[in-house]
């Protein structure tokens, strides 16, 4: 009797450490998915330096189905064009003004070099923070699209600042646009 008490004990104890084995097994898998899928979004990637920036003529072009206001072409120190500084504006929560941003894209729209918020009128101790330093650098180095961390889809996904929901929707939206902007109309 002891050793079918023992067996089973045993038997348990193999069990147990099979199902450890594939649980760690589908885990690692699982990251290694997930980070070849959307590893690039996640992480900042490196961005060029911008030495010049010069205003561009949009009157030709659908700025205002983007809501784009201005458009300067971003040159690095040898001249190259790197990148456009897109103006952009969106309502967040206050719907009476909006916010309005400058994002800096690469010229094939995949990279966002950098964000600058120009000018905000949102509320207090929530959506204000935007105008902050720490906030904008957030998005410095990110593949566009930008999505919030609580959509699905691919591309980088950014917090938003708890209890500013549509302020943080706004400048994301914002961004997405001056993006499409630079793909759909200056690509």
């Amino acid at each position: 009797m002891a050793t079918s008490k023992t067996r089973k004990r045993f038997s348990w104890l193999i069990s147990l450490i099979v199902m450890l084995a594939a649980s760690a097994a589908l885990i690692f898998a699982s990251d290694r998915v997930t980070a070849a899928v959307y590893g690039p979004y996640q992480e900042s990637q490196p961005v060029p330096t911008v030495a010049s920036m010069t205003e561009m003529d949009i009157s030709g072009y659908a700025a205002d189905d983007y809501q784009v206001e201005m458009v300067q072409t971003c040159l690095d120190e040898s001249g190259a064009v790197v990148g456009y500084a897109v103006d952009t504006w969106e309502y967040g929560f206050n719907s009476e003004k909006p916010i309005h941003l400058r994002s800096t894209i690469s010229t094939d729209g995949k990279l966002l070099i950098s964000v600058e918020v120009l000018e905000q009128h949102e509320s207090d101790y929530y959506g204000d923070q935007i105008g902050e330093d720490w906030y904008p650098d957030r998005f410095d180095g990110r593949l566009l699209p930008v999505l919030s961390s609580s959509e699905s889809g691919r591309g980088s996904h950014i917090d938003g600042i708890s209890g500013a929901t549509y302020t943080s929707n706004a400048v994301l939206r914002a961004i997405n646009n001056a993006s499409r902007f630079v793909t759909e109309q200056l690509s």
